[in-house]
């Protein structure tokens, strides 16, 4: 007898059920198939999957990319023959949080493709037939996210010297952000700054020209923080810069502290 192509079948990604990524980490996401060959499973030289966002173009021929392709070897799969001729196979890998995101991309979904080819080059694939979405996530990181303004005298502000804090977009969806803020107090005086003492500004500004007040409610800040592309650390981050002024008739006191809340928001 010549020799029986092996079949791909039953192929699922994630079980069927939508991938929800983690924020500024991976998930474990397996595509599960089962490779039938009426040579034995011994019969199967080599398994491949890919785990792949079809919107980006080559389907399941797609290189390896973070974003739109996770191409999983053999050597990764696992693989058990039940009978002789059945080989059932788990093939995981390790999706980036900035995967490309599809729950509002229409016709547009990530897939799951097995590739099986047998001990005389015959070759087959077949892929997950139900609709697996991949949703999108929003979330940030705020470094240096201790303000410290130093020493700033009575009736002065801090002029074009401006705090840095920076936010970087840990999920799979552009960004804006929220802020608001408290006065700020003293344990050694019997003072405040009020609030709106401090300002900010999405970049480098002059507080006597320039700046948002801030305010103990949100104001949106427009930030360019769109989708990462990349990771360790992302690639999609932007500065809100920090300035302070003291009025007159403020207390003396070294250990002024309050609270500047930094939420995230739909671009």
């Amino acid at each position: 007898a010549g020799n029986q192509t092996p079949v791909v079948s039953a192929v699922a990604l994630n079980d069927g059920s939508n991938i929800t990524p983690n924020i500024n980490t991976t998930r474990n996401v397996k595509t599960t198939g089962k490779i039938t060959d009426g040579d034995g499973c011994s019969d199967i030289s080599a398994v491949l999957a890919r785990i792949y966002f079809n919107g980006a173009g080559s389907g399941d021929q797609c290189s390896a990319d973070f974003n739109t392709c996770y191409v999983i070897a053999g050597a990764d799969c696992s693989s058990t023959c039940q009978g002789t001729t059945e080989a059932w196979v788990t093939c995981p890998a390790n999706l980036w949080y900035h995967i490309e995101p599809t729950n509002d991309s229409g016709a547009e979904e990530w897939l799951g493709t097995i590739f099986a080819t047998d001990s005389a080059n015959a070759t087959y694939k077949a892929s997950n037939p139900s609709t697996v979405e991949v949703v999108g996530s929003l979330a940030m990181t705020v470094l240096d996210a201790s303000i410290a303004y130093g020493s700033v005298a009575v009736g002065e502000h801090t002029g074009t010297t401006n705090q840095n804090a920076l936010i970087m977009n840990i999920a799979n969806t552009s960004i804006d952000a929220m802020i608001s803020g408290t006065a700020m107090t003293s344990a050694a005086a019997a003072a405040t700054i009020v609030v709106g003492k401090q300002k900010w500004n999405v970049g480098a500004f002059d507080y006597a020209t320039a700046g948002t007040v801030l305010t103990t409610t949100n104001t949106d800040a427009v930030i360019n923080c769109p989708k990462p592309t990349s990771h360790e650390p992302s690639n999609s981050s932007d500065t809100i810069m920090w300035g302070l002024g003291i009025d007159l008739g403020t207390g003396m006191g070294t250990d002024f502290g309050g609270k500047n809340t930094l939420t995230f928001t739909n671009d």
